[in-house]
């Protein structure tokens, strides 16, 4: 049997965009054995959530594999909250839960795009990116350990960002006095849904935002989604303090100085809080925010494009 090259796996994965989703199978093929499909399935659970964009691998019918499992803050740690992300990044899925065929990413789509874009030239490369991120890849068993500085890559992006959304939460929970952590909320009907920090007792609950800046398009309405998040929960939790964290200032601009968001905010009970982070931190999360921007230009200017 032909073996799976679980890196060129990994960075299969890592160039799938959002908005669109691949298969098991594909995986395999784009690793070498398009028979692996279940080889690959077992890779990425035992990766415990540390292959970046693993919630974008599907079964081969556009349905989340139940048995996902994630972890860290911000990501998805089940097949429910995995398609509540997907439909976050505007993947379509239909009332059963299937994502669309038509939005797949084949091997076939892997080639096309590194021939048009000199960062995926060659799958050996030292520099890779997708359409909206660019990454450092950390490889679970089998594969041997990846050292990020063989490749010439910067520290994973998602690993920065996990680290950012953590420092914030313990800063929000020194503010508060009592102990914060990712939680999932579930609601009467069954619906499920994951905030980045809850206390134990339901009486705080707390979405967290690392960027550093003022805020573009697609950010703002990562903000919107948040608040929203907030405000279903605190109606299920009527005496529960909602608080959506920033660590920048500007960044909290939009949700704190007079917009309709502000507005909404305070209407529904929703606190802005702005908390400091330690300064390399800081400037990691601005790094990986300017990385985001060289791999796709595009996406800032897209951003930028709604300013209501």
């Amino acid at each position: 049997m032909t073996s799976l090259d679980f890196e060129r796996a990994a960075r299969f994965i890592a160039a799938v965009p959002a908005g669109r989703w691949t298969s098991f199978g594909d995986v395999a093929a784009a690793a070498g054995n398009e028979r692996g499909a279940m080889a690959v399935g077992e890779w990425l659970r035992r990766s415990g959530g540390s292959i970046p964009y693993f919630w974008r691998v599907l079964r081969t019918d556009g349905l989340v594999p139940e048995g996902l499992r994630g972890g860290g803050v911000g990501l998805p740690h089940d097949a429910a909250e995995a398609r509540e992300v997907l439909r976050g990044e505007e993947l379509v899925i239909d009332g059963h839960g299937r994502a669309a065929q038509r939005l797949r990413f084949r091997p076939a789509d892997w080639i096309g795009v590194k021939a048009g874009a000199p960062e995926l030239a060659d799958p050996q490369s030292n520099a890779l990116g997708s359409s909206r991120d660019s990454i450092g890849l950390t490889i679970a068993a089998p594969a041997p350990k990846t050292d990020h500085s063989s490749l010439g890559l910067h520290r994973s992006d998602s690993s920065i960002q996990r680290k950012a959304e953590t420092a914030i939460l313990a800063k929000v929970s020194e503010h508060f006095g009592t102990a914060l952590a990712p939680k999932t909320v579930t609601f009467e009907s069954g619906a499920r849904v994951r905030v980045d920090g809850g206390t134990a007792d339901d009486s705080i609950f707390v979405e967290v935002f690392a960027r550093q800046g003022a805020l573009k398009g697609g950010q703002k309405k990562k903000v919107c989604q948040d608040a929203l998040k907030l405000i279903t929960v605190g109606r299920s939790h009527p005496n529960a303090e909602l608080v959506l964290a920033f660590a920048d200032l500007d960044a909290a601009a939009y949700a704190s100085k007079g917009t309709w968001v502000s507005e909404a905010l305070a209407t529904w009970g929703v606190a802005v809080l702005v908390v400091s982070v330690d300064e390399t931190l800081r400037a990691d999360i601005r790094s990986a925010q300017v990385r985001q921007i060289m791999v796709n230009p595009s996406a800032a200017s897209a951003d930028g494009a709604s300013e209501d």
